[in-house]
């Protein structure tokens, strides 16, 4: 019943085995990104095994007994045939449908979702769904999602848990849906609502009320420099403007005036300096 590995691959260009460096000091919005155009980018080749994960007699919509049988089988098929390795965070890869489908390779939960979101947009394509949903969930008061599974039509598929439709409670989630228009064939930015929700989950912050607020709580760093920046430009400027004007007016008077009357020649330099000072600004400019 199960389709091998090999079997899906013959119907998929060859692997190349090549790496793309998409960023450097990715972060999780840019993963998040990153996945949504990967969706995009792979539809064909997708469609191509969607088949093998649709019985034969199914001609119109999923829904019932019907949508949960099929989603179950895609399940319990990506955990039993993608092995779970989790991903050093300086280090993070998306993959190809046949990266992911090569002998002993291994994959982490953006693995699993992106198997199985590629063939639900198939799925959609072909109008057996309406819709699926990449969740990015975080679990505690960081702010940071730090695990993604898929949503299909009130299904959950997170192959890092132990059962189907099974889903573990998190603060908040940011939801990535697709669905398929009318008179759309292929993906495009229509296609994709980007209007993700994020939702707080009311049970969580029952229990850490005082923790969720605080990555939200921009003001806290915003009001540390505001102090001492202010006393910075007010004593900088102090001591650096009361030397100067006290130390160039006194030597620079006080020997002038002094030398000068002494010799006898004083009318020849008051008239001299005078007209020197008054030349030299109007002829620099």
């Amino acid at each position: 019943m199960f389709p091998s590995k090999k079997e899906l691959l013959q119907c998929l260009p060859k692997y190349k085995g090549k790496l793309k460096l998409l960023s450097f000091n990715q972060s999780t919005n840019d993963i998040i990104n990153y996945m949504v155009n990967e969706q995009i980018e792979c539809a064909d080749l997708y469609d191509a095994i969607t088949d093998f994960f649709i019985d034969a007699d199914v001609k119109n919509k999923l829904d019932g007994k019907e949508l949960k049988n099929h989603l179950e089988y895609l399940y319990l098929w990506t955990k039993k045939n993608i092995e779970y390795k989790e991903e050093n965070e300086d280090w993070q890869i998306l993959q190809t449908p046949q990266s992911i489908l090569q002998p002993k390779q291994t994959g982490d939960c953006k693995t699993y979702s992106l198997f199985i979101g590629g063939i639900l947009g198939g799925w959609t394509r072909l109008g057996l769904i309406e819709y699926f949903s990449y969740k990015f969930a975080c679990y505690d008061s960081s702010g940071q999602p730090s695990h993604v599974y898929v949503e299909c039509e009130g299904y959950i598929l997170d192959c890092c848990l132990n059962s189907f439709n099974q889903e573990k409670k998190n603060s908040f989630e940011i939801m990535k849906r697709f669905n398929k228009k009318k008179n759309k064939i292929g993906w495009g930015d229509a296609d994709i609502d980007i209007e993700a929700t994020t939702e707080q989950n009311p049970d969580y912050t029952n229990t850490e009320p005082d923790n969720l607020p605080e990555p939200n709580n921009s003001p806290e760093p915003n009001n540390s420099p505001e102090p001492n920046n202010s006393p910075e430009p007010n004593n900088s400027p102090e001591p650096n403007n009361s030397p100067e004007p006290n130390n160039s007016p006194e030597p620079d008077n006080s020997p002038e005036p002094n030398n000068s009357p002494e010799p006898d020649n004083s009318p020849e330099p008051d008239n001299s300096p005078s007209p020197s000072p008054e030349n030299s600004p109007t002829n620099s400019p």
